[in-house]
């Protein structure tokens, strides 16, 4: 850490921006349930990335009735699009 308290005030700005995202993130699944509703939740990701979606999905299954889906990138990338993907 910085004497004038830089670190400080980067990691305050970063923990913001995740902060923005996440409230954006809710904001559109909020919309699009009152919408058209949601038929399935899919997360991409890979590597530690992927492992860390495992238990989401876990969560999601246990709770909720909508279906979840976890897939590499390079799956969903080069693989057909998944049964009830709604591309825009």
């Amino acid at each position: 850490m910085t004497l004038n308290g830089d670190d400080d005030k980067e990691s305050n700005t970063m923990k913001q921006r995740h902060m923005d995202q996440i409230a954006a993130a809710a904001k559109a699944v909020q919309g699009k349930l009152a919408s058209d509703g949601i038929n399935n939740f899919y997360f991409v990701a890979c590597g530690g990335s992927q492992a860390f979606m495992m238990p989401i999905q876990y969560m999601f299954d246990r709770e909720i009735a909508i279906p979840s889906f976890v897939y590499t990138s390079n799956e969903f990338q080069l693989r057909c699009a998944p049964k009830g993907f709604d591309a825009p």
